[in-house]
Parts: C-alpha cells; sequence; structure tokens
C-alpha cells in the first residue's frame, strides 16, 4: 500500500465518521418531530371531543329554556 492510497483511505474514513454521526442527528431530530406530531394529534382530538361534549351541553341548555327550534320527528 503507497501512501497517497493510506491518506485517501484514512479521509475517506474521516469522512464517512462524519457522515454517520450526521445521519444519526437527523435520525434522532426526525424521531422528536414525530413524537411532537403524535402529541399535537393527541392534542387535537382531545380538543375536538371536549368541543362535541360542549355541543351537547349547549344544545340540551337550547332546549331545556326553549332558545330553539323544536326537532322534526
Amino acid at each position: 500500500m503507497d501512501m497517497s492510497n493510506a491518506v485517501t483511505n484514512d479521509l475517506m474514513y474521516e469522512v464517512l465518521k462524519k457522515i454517520q454521526i450526521d445521519v444519526s442527528s437527523i435520525k434522532l431530530s426526525v424521531a422528536d418531530h414525530s413524537r411532537l406530531l403524535n402529541r399535537m394529534r393527541e392534542d387535537e382530538l382531545r380538543l375536538e371531543s371536549m368541543d362535541a361534549g360542549i355541543l351537547l351541553r349547549l344544545d340540551r341548555i337550547e332546549r331545556r329554556f326553549g332558545l330553539c327550534e323544536p326537532t322534526p320527528t
């Protein structure tokens, strides 16, 4: 093995190590963003559920006080 090949191989090895570190960092970042997105989806579902509950209560209040048109049967 001549010296130019050794330097080239060492340089390539260093570059590949840096790429591997960068890819690992990207994977961690994507995993963090995925967890955050999942939490946001859970929050959205919770808010939709709360909204539906509030609308049901409002509907009952309106019917109890006669504030809405009776529903046709």
